[in-house]
Formats: C-alpha cells, structure tokens, sequence
C-alpha cells in the first residue's frame, strides 16, 4: 500500500526537498552565470513534422552541417530501438550520420534487441572514456518514457552526478543545448515530478512509493530529485492533454519561497530556455501555461491568487522580470471579444472548451459576456474543487488571425483560486 502524506506533513517534505537544494546534480566546476548553451524542453507527443522546433534544436547545436548529437535512451523500454528512430529523424533532417551517436546509458533490457543487451549499459555513466565522448558533443536529447530511469543512470546512489551527467554539464556550459521530450522534460528542474494526477494532488498530496510508469496516470505525487539544468521553476510535460494544472498549483504554492514558477509544456511544443539571457520563447504547435504563485495563498483548505498566463510560438518571457512579450503578429482581444457565452462552465469531456487555451482564451477574454470561468474536478467520493478563472485589470488577452486554419492565443495573468467542494449524485426523480 502506498504511504500518503497528509497535507501538512507533505508541505515539510517538499519545502525540505527544495531548500535541501537539488543543487548536489550540478558539478562544483559550474558556475551557472556562464553558461553558454540552451536547453529545449519538449511536453512528448512530439511529431517528426513540427519543423519550426525540429529545425530550432539542430540550430542550436550548431546547424546541421557540424552539429554532434548525443541519443540518450534510458527512459524508454527499448532504449536501443527508440534511440535509433531519434537517430533517423536528425539525419532525415539534415545531420550526417556519423556525427549522431548514441549513448549507451540505460538501466533496462529490451528483450526484443537480441544482440543488444541494455541493462549492461547501466555502469557506463561513470566510463572515463564515455564521459570523454560526451565533451565532444554540441547537443544532448533525452528519449521519452520513465524519468526515474534517466535519474537512476545519471546520479550516483548518493545522488551526485556521474562522469557522464558532468560531461553533460560541459556541454550546456560550453555552448551546447541539452533536450528531450517527455520524460525528457521533467529532469529539467531541479524538483522532478515523477508520478501523479492533478486531483491526486490537490486531495492526497503525495507518496514516497513509486510502483511502475502506471503511477504517472494516478493517485498523488510522486517527486524525485532532478537533474537541475532548469533552475527557473518545476517543469511539468503532457501538460494540456493529461490534465495536469493541478499539480503545478499544489507544488509551487507549497515552494514559493524557493520555485513560485511553474511551466507546463504542451505535447509537440518546445520551451527553449536561454541562461545567458534568462529569457525562454516557445515553438512547436501547442503552448506553455506559466503558473505564478508568488501571491498565492492557502487556507481553511481554500487556494487563492494564484495567476495563470499561457503563451504560444512567438512568445518570449524575460525571466528577470517574469515580463511575457508577446508575438507582434498577436492583437489584443480587449473591446474587440468574439464570443458571448454567459456564465461558462467546464464540466468534462462533453463540453466544447475544455483546455486550458480554451478556457482562458474563448471563454475568459475573448468573451464578452463573463468575467470569469468555472471548472471542477472531484473524486469518486465527490470531494474536490471548484477552479474560478477571472480576468481583472491586470489580465490581457491576444489573438492573431488563423494560420491554416487554427487559432492561436496567448493570454497573461488570470487570477485563478480553488475552493474546497462536496458533491453528491442524486438520482432524478
């Protein structure tokens, strides 16, 4: 049976977990005010035909005619097989063969690779000569799947980082850009969400028992150490799709004094971070929703002020300031709102706006008719919450004409709080 903290009992946990400081991951010769390369964090799902993204990556590893390329499959269950179908990609892209490789770090076998073994990979991340190859490297990408797999092979049980990890530090230092998709995504940041639902989150808190990648899709949080190149906020992956705002509010409200960001990278998106600048801007086809909790508070079990902004291919954040500049394809919607939809409330999966774009955008402000969206989620025992989205003077809404016929919207600092509900199914009569 899984051990589940209480609410306060998780608040000490995790604002432990953060003021302890992942900060052991990252190589005592790093100085994180000189770093020179990017990192590219992929929310999954992504699609060989995003080419604004896909061509992004390989810039930043230095152009396809010279850029080196690092496969790392350790998330996935067929390591070899899956690093290879990444490995095709960048050379249908443009990238010679010989100058991709493939990193044998992993900790599990794929039965189906008869004449590769991948659990003997497992001891390489603290190889000399790998290490060696590594520093070579203008680019890293991590393959998605099991994040706790990637941690298992580049930490050391003591959980500092082995020769590999520090060749990967070398990397990004030196100029090169570390990503991944998936689970390549949540070792970003220094707290690793592991496992996990949103409802699991706001009604259970979390566990310290991890079973299988069965838990990413249920129950509370499961958290580990990550990997830290993103020291910014807690990245979150899957982020639309799977639902999963709920466990962005719960951890950076419980560590706003340390990580009051957090950022939800949408399937087939990238958010690409600059340490040089502190800036981060986003390509591929969804967004990234940025969950601000510097303001937010808790109490008698109700969230309140916390402010949501959700931002698109165009947009860039400026990181000091936490400034979103948005795209100048984008107009505002203010005084110009489409929709006329009084009292919006999402439900489920029959309701038609059920997104977090949509939500804000089609049904907050770019709607005349409401200043404010309700939405809830609730378990089988009918306990939850109830999320109210408002637009106040400090909310702003954009709009840029369709491109192929999809909307594209960015929308910046909604209030959201969360009460506490109790609901019961009656029959009708």
């Amino acid at each position: 049976m899984k051990k589940i903290f209480s609410l306060a009992v998780t608040a000490l946990m995790i604002l432990g977990i953060g003021s302890i400081s992942f900060a052991q991951t990252v190589p005592e010769n790093i100085n994180r005010k000189d770093l020179k390369g990017s990192l590219f964090i992929v929310g999954g799902g992504y699609d060989n035909t995003t080419e604004d993204a896909q061509k992004k990556y390989i810039d930043l590893a230095g152009g396809a005619k010279t850029a080196k390329i690092g496969v790392i499959g350790a998330a996935s269950s067929k390591p070899y097989r899956n690093s290879m179908k990444v490995i095709d990609n960048l050379v249908n892209y443009g990238i010679p063969r010989e100058n991709i490789k493939l990193l044998p770090l992993a900790v599990k076998d794929d039965s189906k690779t008869e004449n590769v073994d991948e659990s003997k990979w497992t001891d390489n991340a603290n190889d000399i000569k790998l290490a060696a190859e590594i520093k070579q490297l203008s680019g890293i990408w991590f393959v998605g799947g099991d994040q706790t797999l990637i941690t298992k092979v580049l930490l050391n049980e003591n959980k500092t980082p082995t020769k590999a990890l520090e060749a990967i530090w070398e990397v990004y230092s030196k100029g090169g850009v570390i990503g991944g998709t998936s689970a390549g995504a949540a070792i970003m940041s220094d707290i690793m969400i592991a496992g996990g639902t949103s409802s699991g989150a706001l009604l259970e808190g979390s566990t310290d028992v991890y079973e299988s990648m069965g838990d990413q899709e249920r129950g509370p949080l499961y958290l580990e150490k990550g990997l830290n190149f993103f020291d910014k906020g807690i990245v979150d992956q899957h982020f639309d799709r799977k639902a999963r705002l709920g466990r962005l509010l719960y951890l950076t409200n419980i560590n706003k004094d340390k990580y009051p960001y957090g950022f939800g990278v949408d399937e087939n998106t990238a958010m690409v971070y600059y340490p040089s600048n502190n800036t981060l801007e986003v390509y591929g086809k969804g967004g990234v929703t940025i969950v601000d909790a510097t303001k937010s508070t808790l109490k008698s079990g109700k969230y309140e002020n916390f402010r949501i902004s959700y931002i698109e291919k165009g947009d860039m954040v400026d990181l000091n300031t936490m400034k979103i500049n948005i795209s100048d394809k984008k107009d505002s919607t203010k005084g110009y709102e489409y929709m006329y939809i009084e009292n919006p409330m999402v439900t489920g999966p029959l309701d038609g706006y059920g997104t977090i774009k949509d939500m804000l955008a089609y049904l907050l402000t770019d709607n005349e008719a409401s200043s404010s969206v309700k939405s809830y989620v609730y378990n089988e025992a009918g306990e939850g919450f109830e999320l109210i989205f408002s637009r106040d003077e400090l909310t702003e809404g954009y709009y840029s004409t369709p491109e192929g016929g999809q909307d594209h919207y960015s929308t910046v600092n909604v209030r959201l709080d969360l009460s506490p509900i109790k609901i019961s199914i009656l029959p009708r009569n």
